[in-house]
């Protein structure tokens, strides 16, 4: 199982995976900063507010872009049927779902050692709360997984990367239009779990053009929502690699 993993890690240094999720965090990011972000009072409120936002919008697709650049090299190269021979398809299925795992903790954690670094820069004197931050982690790490899953399995259950890719598109628009629906529906569109998810809400006064931020409490069940459709896509995704004609 090392030396499957092994090759894996050879094969995203080659595809320069490392240049891709660098991208997907600073896309989201960049977009996340307002001119809100820019007071030193309310900066790190602002960034737990917009960035799950920008996560639905954007890492949907983000994620449908890792999991088809994981498999298409197989399909390019045409290597699959000449990797089941070599190998147990349970294993080089493990062995890309821990990849993919691992990336996607990467661009977690860049978007929140970002959001302290632009804190740092700037100099907020708002106290940031690494209970939240945390969570933003955790959630963005969950959710994404979530997603993750999902383009993958359509990866491998078509025989061209397209599905997936466009089925990632659809659900960032999906997700960022949940965030304008009644809370009961949007809990029907996983690809909104991040907007959902956020502890963080902001008030706005027309008059004064006023804004503030208000702390909200951790939507643990729907975090747990999340974690029961990953238990279901993942065998859903090895069914579709055990299947798999070559």
């Amino acid at each position: 199982m090392r030396s499957i993993f092994h090759a894996e890690l050879q094969k995203a240094h080659r595809r320069h995976d490392l240049l891709v999720i660098i991208v997907i965090a600073a896309a989201v990011f960049s977009l996340s900063s307002t001119d809100h972000h820019r007071d030193p009072g309310i900066g790190y409120s602002a960034f737990f507010y917009s960035m799950p936002i920008m996560n639905a919008l954007i890492m949907s697709t983000g994620m449908a872009v890792i999991a088809s650049r994981i498999w298409d090299i197989e399909t390019k190269g045409n290597t699959c049927k000449l990797l089941f021979t070599l190998q147990s398809r349970s294993s080089l299925y493990t062995a890309k779902v821990i990849l993919g795992i691992l990336e996607i903790a990467l661009v977690s954690f860049l978007e929140c050692a970002a959001i302290i670094a632009f804190g740092m820069l700037k100099g907020y004197t708002e106290p940031l709360e690494l209970s939240r931050l945390f969570w933003l982690f955790l959630c963005t790490f969950v959710v994404s997984m979530m997603l993750f899953f999902f383009s993958f399995a359509l990866c491998m259950y078509f025989p061209s990367q397209a599905p997936a890719l466009a089925a990632g598109l659809a659900g960032s628009l999906i997700g960022l239009f949940s965030g304008f629906l009644p809370q009961i529906a949007s809990y029907f569109l996983p690809w909104g779990y991040y907007i959902r998810l956020s502890a963080m809400e902001m008030g706005w006064d027309r008059t004064t053009r006023e804004t503030w931020y208000v702390p909200q409490h951790f939507s643990v069940t729907l975090l747990i929502v999340s974690g029961i459709f990953i238990a279901l896509l993942l065998p859903a995704g090895q069914n579709c690699m055990q299947k798999k004609e070559v």
